[in-house]
């Protein structure tokens, strides 16, 4: 089939251009579907976001959805006491949250972090900040055998009692396109240095993985906006949450302001890039035969 056949199928349909997933090159990982309640609370937290990007990293999977209800099922046969209750309501109460989620208290747990609903949106923005991020560092996650040596025992025996891993048989396919940027060096500078030490990584490392998934989209965006210009580099400000800006303060004038208008136009650009990826490059004939 030629690439204009190949065109055409994938973006005529019904005699009218339609909107289709990009195949030869994907830079974003959203679709068009409306965006629900709970993909913006993942967004917000990046927990589950973060942890299945490492089990991406690291090829594993957790064998149970509910990790509460596999905790609380694994230290019944394992606890001699009159008091079970009182101990499951302490593991539910100080380790859980209302969603049966569990609290990131140990870099290992981001294995076990996931999406409730399985959201496929979730997992999508999970994979492509793991694919922009991160190669094969496989230095960046947690180890998957727990050392328990240097924790309290009360930690050490939820860790030891969360369901197991199990590795996937082969790695999955990299779909996302990472554009050439030498942010993905920082980020792994970064991870290395929260890695240092087991608190810092599992209370900090989502916040670093949304951090720099911003920052490598709002480049991007900018990058497609110049149309083949000279790109001229530019800061990019932030304000903090509490404060009040006037219009003519710098971080407003060059901060989500100069983004925000271009946001237009980027899935525009996203296509455009998809359609020109169809055109198979022409071997250039001989001098002899210009």
């Amino acid at each position: 089939m030629s690439w204009k056949q190949e065109l055409q199928e994938s973006y005529y349909k019904k005699g009218a251009f339609s909107h289709v997933s990009p195949q030869k090159i994907c830079l974003f990982p959203y679709t068009t579907s409306p965006i629900t309640p709970n993909v913006l609370k993942e967004l917000n937290g990046f927990w589950a976001i973060s942890g299945e990007a490492l089990k991406d990293l690291a090829a594993v999977k957790s064998n149970d959805d509910c990790i509460y209800s596999a905790v609380e099922s694994n230290i019944k046969n394992k606890i001699e006491t009159e008091k079970l209750s009182d101990i499951q309501h302490i593991i539910k109460e100080t380790l859980f949250d209302e969603n049966d989620q569990i609290y990131c208290f140990h870099p290992n747990v981001f294995y076990h972090l996931s999406s409730k609903k399985k959201e496929k949106s979730i997992t999508s923005i999970a994979y492509f900040t793991r694919e922009i991020l991160l190669d094969d560092d496989n230095d960046i996650a947690p180890d998957t055998a727990v050392n328990v040596e240097d924790i309290n025992i009360f930690h050490r025996f939820i860790l030891e009692n969360l369901p197991p891993l199990t590795w996937l048989e082969k790695p999955r396919k990299l779909r996302y396109y990472k554009a050439a940027d030498p942010i993905k060096d920082c980020f792994v500078k970064d991870c290395s240095f929260l890695k240092q030490s087991k608190k810092l990584y599992a209370s900090n490392l989502p916040e670093l993985f949304k951090f720099y998934s911003f920052i490598y989209q709002i480049r991007l965006v900018e990058t497609l906006n110049y149309l083949g210009e000279e790109q001229v580099s530019q800061p990019f400000y932030f304000s903090v949450g509490w404060e009040s800006l006037s219009k003519g303060r710098q971080s407003f004038q060059a901060g989500w302001k100069r983004i925000d208008p271009k946001l237009d136009t980027m899935f525009a650009h996203s296509h455009c890039l998809e359609m020109l990826n169809h055109i198979q490059r022409f071997p250039t004939r001989p001098a002899s035969q210009q």
